[in-house]
């Protein structure tokens, strides 16, 4: 198995405690943080051409994400608007 100085990667956390350490600053607030405002240790390359391919992959794979996750929501809303008026009507 090769290590990561073999792989040419940079990483910041070596040890389960290490990444513990860090992961309990998502815990800092009453709320969960949302995906994009996580902390965690970030694991890079040495090769700044494949970090950015990989930052970028990573953004669109996030946008993509959010998109549908919004998609649903709206959706949801929208069927709830439709239930309800459907509801109101009938009362009346």
């Amino acid at each position: 198995m090769s290590s990561y100085e073999e792989l040419g990667m940079n990483v910041p956390a070596l040890s389960f405690k290490d990444y513990y350490e860090m992961s309990k600053k998502n815990f800092d607030k009453d709320i969960y943080p949302e995906i994009d405002q996580m902390k965690f240790p970030n694991i890079t390359y040495k090769d700044t051409k494949l970090n950015k391919a990989i930052m970028l992959h990573s953004m669109n794979v996030f946008m993509t994400m959010q998109e549908y996750y919004e998609g649903k929501e709206k959706k949801k809303k929208t069927t709830l608007n439709k239930f309800l008026g459907f509801f109101k009507s009938a009362k009346a």
